[in-house]
């Protein structure tokens, strides 16, 4: 076991001094990091901590130098909670992946299928009332997707075949159908 972050070892971070260092380029600055590690029965786990000690992220993989994410993963805001979290079997994400927004509610919740986007979507507003539903298929939009205002009104009714828009409808705040030109092409 090893979670002395000194002593991390893994090829992507060994010529970090005292297993820290710099990630991402950010418009702010730098993103600087803490990295540490411990093995748990077959797999690794790392755990990313900001300069200021909070952590990042915390993840499970398959092989000690950490190129095979294999299990639960999880990353945080910069306040500490939650940002998003979800399963990882073999490399690919798998399973139902939640976000959540800074303060902690829930932001949206996809299903995915051996690395693919493959079942139910929602997305929320920060009020908690839904935003967006639908259904992928092997990544792509499939089906009807509907879109609701704040207060709970439909905003839109859209229509996919394979990623591909067909139809849209739109309504105003108050549930009012917004009627739209049909235009035919010119001759």
């Amino acid at each position: 076991n090893n979670n002395n972050p000194s002593q991390y070892n893994s090829s992507r971070f060994k010529n970090l001094p005292s297993g820290t260092g710099t990630i991402n380029s950010r418009p702010e600055g730098e993103y600087k990091f803490i990295a540490s590690t411990l093995q748990e029965g077959n797999y690794w786990i790392l755990i990313l901590k900001d300069s200021t000690n909070t952590i990042r992220m915390k993840g499970s993989y398959s092989d000690q130098e950490m190129t095979i994410p294999d299990g639960m993963f999880y990353y945080y805001h910069s306040n500490g909670n939650t940002s998003t979290y979800g399963m990882y079997q073999q490399a690919q994400r798998n399973g139902i992946w939640i976000s959540n927004y800074a303060n902690g509610k829930l932001k949206d919740s996809i299903t995915y299928s051996i690395g693919k986007k493959n079942g139910p979507f929602k997305r929320f507003h920060l009020n908690g009332s839904i935003y967006l539903t639908g259904t992928y298929e092997q990544d792509n939009m499939q089906g009807t997707w509907l879109e609701y205002y704040e207060n709970n009104q439909p905003a839109s009714i859209s229509y996919y075949i394979q990623n591909r828009l067909t139809n849209v409808v739109y309504y105003t705040k108050t549930g009012v159908k917004i009627e739209q030109e049909n235009k035919k092409p010119a001759s």
